[in-house]
């Protein structure tokens, strides 16, 4: 992952910190709960908010441009620069941890069960644990291979393509221009995952679902959906692939 590192100083105008999609994480959040974790934290944008509004807050990133940048603008969170596969690293237990931005689906399937078993060991007793990645099986079933361009009103557009798409593996090709110069280009190999595999292995590894949705507004995960937001709590034991119970409404947690 380390062609982000070109990318830090463009991140935030490129990918800001949206209102609604806090807004979510703060639902999400188990009333009282005190320590949150983002696990691919970027630039921190996210943390900064959790910590200005008084919460122990900790963002994670391999690229040690990101964790810069969010340690220069969030001086009230914590930042530290961390592979995802080592979370089991960290002290303590927290009442969130999310991971959003299609971050996972830098993680090949089958490095996806100790990951989570990392994640259920760091939750509180009634920690969540918050995903996010991009609809995969729709992509996959449209063979969809270019996404809508990001613009930023300086001139700024950010373009994004997947290439080789398969069931496997999808390159993942970016480009930044600025006033149509050419300032970035990057590639990396990212790992689809259809929603339900995602709940087989989260059920393995002893985390419950309890929200399905397609978007950061609470909108219910289908077909047509923009993305995947899946809600997991952490279970007293592991149950069998295909135990699944039904998704609860965040709207007022």
């Amino acid at each position: 992952m380390s062609f982000y590192a070109d990318f830090a100083e463009h991140y935030e105008r490129i990918f800001p910190l949206r209102e609604e999609t806090f807004a979510f994480l703060a639902q999400a959040l188990p009333a009282g709960g005190k320590r949150v974790l983002d696990v691919g934290c970027g630039t921190g944008h996210y943390c900064g908010r959790f910590a200005a509004a008084g919460l122990e807050a900790l963002g994670v990133d391999l690229d040690p441009a990101m964790i810069a940048a969010a340690r220069a603008r969030y001086p009230a969170a914590s930042f530290d620069r961390l592979d995802m596969r080592a979370i089991g690293t960290l002290s303590g237990r927290f009442d969130l941890v999310f991971c959003i931005g299609n971050t996972l689906a830098h993680l090949p399937q089958d490095e996806l069960p100790g990951f989570l078993g990392a994640v259920r060991g760091l939750l509180a007793a009634r920690g969540r644990w918050l995903l996010q990645v991009v609809h995969w099986d729709r992509i996959l079933a449209e063979g969809a291979a270019e996404l809508p361009v990001l613009r930023h009103g300086d001139g700024v557009a950010f373009h994004r393509r997947y290439l080789d798409l398969s069931p496997r593996r999808a390159r993942f090709v970016t480009r930044l221009e600025e006033e149509g110069v050419e300032r970035f280009r990057g590639e990396v190999d990212l790992y689809p995952l259809g929603a339900a595999r995602y709940e087989e292995l989260h059920a393995a590894a002893g985390l419950a679902v309890v929200g399905r949705h397609g978007d950061f507004r609470g909108s219910p995960y289908g077909p047509g959906s923009p993305a995947c937001v899946l809600v997991f709590e952490r279970e007293t034991q592991a149950r069998a692939p295909g135990d699944a119970r039904g998704p609860l409404s965040l709207r007022g947690a």
